[in-house]
């Protein structure tokens, strides 16, 4: 099953593309923090120092390796994206599979809340429980989590609703299986995979998010991130700017990858593009 799902897979040339980028990327940060002389915070050199051998990507404004700061929030950036994805992920099959397949009050709440997520303004949802619950990253994790796991919800809800009427889970309920046992051992392994590349999807945007709070002053003080890094370097963009430039095409690569994965997902789990 898994060499089937590469060979069909690996015939998206731009999806093994974003894999090999993601990789990259990944082994870049690892790296670059592992021998790394200086920490994120720590001062480098002189302010405003334009690339050298010995800082390839210059220094920021109080002296800051930015080679250093990007590569560890890189990291950051990674980790938000994909802890996110796994949260938001399983809350939203677990909730789709329940509001698609059960019937009645269960099923009536459990959509409505689906719906009213969904018609949230994610951004200042997210940015109301920041506020309020502080700017560490945890805390950005968990309420971009709790608040990108409505489409995924969505998707799999209309899933379940089509699997639960085929043939093999009509015989399941003729032979006396519970109905719990039947979602989770006959619908959701036939149901789950558009969202899986649904998930894949949601990692970009929360990547995207966290960047902008981070952008805008709102992340993790203690954290290095690419979002903080483009918006320092703002500030500075006429005197110095070789300070945003490393950060922004790894953010960009980043999102890039992501997307052309899911893309590449689509096209080998949607059975309706199969």
């Amino acid at each position: 099953m898994v060499r089937e799902f590469w060979l069909r897979f690996r015939r998206n040339r731009a999806a093994v593309f974003g894999v090999l980028t993601l990789a990259a990327l990944s082994l870049f940060s690892l790296f670059a923090i592992a021998f790394s002389r200086y920490g994120p915070f720590e001062l480098a050199a002189d302010p405003f120092k334009p690339p050298s051998l010995q800082h390839p990507f210059g220094t920021d404004d109080l002296g800051r390796d930015i080679f250093v700061q990007s590569a560890y929030g890189l990291a950051i950036t990674l980790m938000v994206g994909a802890a996110t994805a796994v949260l938001g992920g399983l809350i939203g099959i677990i909730v789709g599979s329940v509001s698609g397949y059960f019937r009645g009050a269960l099923a009536n709440a459990t959509t409505a809340i689906i719906e009213i997520f969904q018609s949230l303004p994610l951004f200042f949802l997210v940015l109301v429980i920041i506020s309020f619950f502080g700017s560490s990253i945890t805390n950005t994790i968990l309420a971009l989590g709790l608040t990108l796991w409505a489409s995924t919800a969505r998707i799999q809800r209309g899933q379940v609703m089509t699997v639960k009427n085929l043939t093999f889970v009509e015989m399941s309920k003729l032979v006396g299986e519970k109905e719990y046992n039947i979602l989770i051992r006959e619908i959701l392994p036939n149901s789950v995979q558009p969202s899986i590349v649904n998930i894949a999807y949601t990692a970009s945007i929360a990547i995207v998010v966290e960047s902008g709070l981070a952008f805008l002053g709102l992340g993790d003080p203690r954290m290095m991130s690419l979002g903080f890094i483009i918006g320092n370097a703002r500030l500075f963009f006429f005197q110095a700017w070789w300070m945003g430039l490393l950060p922004g095409i790894l953010l960009f690569l980043t999102i890039l990858s992501l997307n052309l994965v899911s893309d590449g997902l689509n096209e080998v789990l949607n059975p309706r593009r199969s």
